[in-house]
């Protein structure tokens, strides 16, 4: 007699990887097969995937096209069987696939990723939020040796192509052509909601130095690249903290 465990495991190889052991313990319906029973869960379960990818990458099946996307999908899962209790994370390796399956297209992987961390920072920990008037209250002869921790939800992206109007334009079901115009991007999470912006050099710098630990004398010194004097570089950087701050991406201010 085979033990309900095997039982279940056969049924998880038959779902992932369409072995056929489970079809001799499956009774026959009184109309049709066992195997049209089972591939009422069969297809059922990978519909369901289908699905799952579809809610995570939303502006991808848009911008490819439902029956492109399904396509893909399908090819993606035979590659990549779930791995995962939790179907959020069904599409981790999505993005890589995509540069082997398209590599004509390569802005599909950046469309990808792109979503990937809009859907990261939503689930990003919990962290301290530290405001202006956490920096105000630090002595101005202080300042120049502070560093910033960024919240756990923040995330620095470059890419070739111009993702976010992308992004933006197939949300909207609205077809945009893809630009090679190289561009950073910042994502982070704020009242439970992702944002993003799109870097000018000077400040894709800044949070680039922000990140490996530099303190801000640094920073603002290493602005002048971009301004006339160090007043200016200086003024510059203030407001850019000041902006993150509000916008809740510094976790610490050390």
């Amino acid at each position: 007699m085979t033990t309900l465990k095997t039982l279940q495991h056969h049924f998880q190889q038959f779902l992932l990887m369409t072995m056929p052991h489970i079809r001799e313990e499956v009774a026959t319906p009184q109309k049709g097969s066992a195997t049209e029973r089972l591939s009422v869960y069969g297809e059922g379960y990978y519909l369901r995937l289908f699905e799952a990818l579809g809610i995570e990458f939303g502006a991808l099946e848009k911008f490819m096209g439902h029956a492109r996307f399904i396509k893909m999908a399908r090819a993606y899962l035979e590659k990549h069987p779930s791995q995962f209790y939790c179907v959020r994370y069904i599409g981790t390796h999505l993005p890589s696939f995509l540069a082997e399956y398209d590599p004509a297209r390569p802005y599909l992987r950046e469309l990808a990723l792109f979503e990937m961390a809009l859907s990261n920072a939503i689930d990003a920990r919990n962290a301290s939020i530290k405001t202006t008037q956490d920096l105000a209250g630090i002595p101005i002869e202080a300042w120049g040796n502070m560093r910033f921790v960024l919240h756990p939800s923040v995330a620095l992206l470059e890419f070739d192509w111009n993702i976010p109007v992308l992004w933006e334009m197939a949300t909207k079901k609205t077809r945009h052509k893809p630009l090679h115009v190289p561009t950073q991007v910042t994502v982070w999470r704020k009242q439970l909601m992702p944002y993003y912006f799109a870097k000018e050099k000077n400040e894709a710098r800044m949070l680039s130095q922000l990140q490996q630990g530099e303190n801000f004398a640094t920073i603002c010194q290493s602005l002048t690249d971009f301004f006339p004097d160090e007043t200016a570089a200086a003024q510059y950087a203030v407001n850019a903290l000041t902006r993150w701050l509000n916008e809740e991406m510094i976790s610490d201010i050390v």
